[in-house]
């Protein structure tokens, strides 16, 4: 339950806790100590107070932060849908936020629309309640993040640096999407009382439909198209074997994704782009030169390598037809 308080011209936004936790104040005083450490722009200043508010003469915690006046990401969205240069900026400060975060070695564990402010069009990042830092490691979280913004797999074990892959694809996706397709933000539904971007929990179940999914797999743009099935691909794999947003993982993140490519697969093999013809990507041969090793998946029908071949595709296929360059 948050307040804004002003004091001394100051104003702060105090958090009342609704649940209480054992380690609560022992995982603050972790972030706090981080934080202060690598002072990232889009983090606010908070202190937690474990004698904040008392109730009936008992003292409960608070947490007091750094009042920022910002706009919710959703509306920022909603209210530039007819400028997309404004949209490709924020999909450029999104990238550099996610970047940020994992150089700094900080996950914040529930990247979500309410938590996403953006203010003088830089982004501003709010609520630590689920944040990873690495003093925090061999943890469990206490929370699984908003679930229109999830992997359908994360649990509570899930509690590493890999954190926020699969939330910020979804948002990335989402913010390029109607940068150059507006239309889609009223035919998907999206918006702040729909409490998502594009994507709701029901788009992430492996084996089943998806009128998301569906909708930006008919959009004749190869930049939706492919985004799009390379996000799909990530259903497939447990939360900690989702790429980076830079296409790197969790066990060597500075390697790319494109490291998971058979040998077999080379740009060459890709079709090649003919003047004055629209881009086309088409995948679905890859498939028949997967390996046909069983492994263990979601639900024991999938197999693993058709998600790792799927993503690795995607962000080749976006290096050649040269999307990040013609997007930032």
């Amino acid at each position: 339950s948050v307040y804004e308080v002003s004091l001394n011209s100051k104003r702060w936004a105090v958090r009342c806790f609704l649940k209480e936790f054992r380690d609560q104040q022992s995982r603050y005083e972790a972030i706090t100590r981080h934080l202060q450490q690598v002072a990232i722009p889009c983090t606010v200043d908070f202190k937690f107070e474990s004698q904040g508010i008392m109730i009936r003469g008992r003292w409960y915690p608070i947490l007091k932060m750094e009042w920022i006046d910002g706009i919710p990401l959703a509306v920022f969205i909603e209210r530039n849908l007819q400028n997309p240069s404004a949209l490709k900026d924020l999909a450029r400060e999104w990238l550099q936020v996610i970047a940020s975060l994992k150089s700094n070695r900080i996950a914040h564990g529930d990247l979500q629309h309410g938590n996403i402010l953006v203010s003088n069009n830089k982004i501003r990042l709010i609520d630590y309640d689920g944040m990873f830092v690495p003093a925090l490691a061999g943890f469990e979280s206490h929370e699984v993040g908003h679930r229109n913004y999830q992997h359908p797999s994360r649990s509570a074990k899930d509690f590493d640096l890999y954190l926020d892959n699969f939330s910020a694809w979804a948002i990335y996706i989402s913010i390029v999407a109607v940068s150059l397709q507006p239309t889609l933000w009223k035919q998907l539904h999206a918006g702040e009382s729909q409490e998502k971007l594009l994507f709701s929990r029901d788009d992430f179940t492996p084996t089943g439909s998806s009128t998301v999914f569906d909708t930006l797999g008919r959009i004749r743009q190869v930049q939706i198209q492919t985004l799009s099935a390379s996000f799909r691909s990530m259903l497939f794999l447990d939360p900690k074997d989702v790429p980076f947003l830079d296409g790197t993982d969790i066990a060597d993140e500075h390697t790319p994704a494109t490291r998971f490519l058979p040998d077999w697969l080379t740009p060459n093999e890709i079709t090649q782009h003919k003047p004055g013809t629209e881009r086309q990507f088409d995948a679905s041969w890859v498939l028949d030169h997967l390996p046909r090793k069983r492994v263990e998946s979601i639900d024991g029908h999938l197999y693993r390598e058709k998600a790792i071949v799927g993503i690795a595709i995607g962000l080749t296929s976006l290096l050649i037809f040269g999307f990040w360059s013609e997007l930032i």
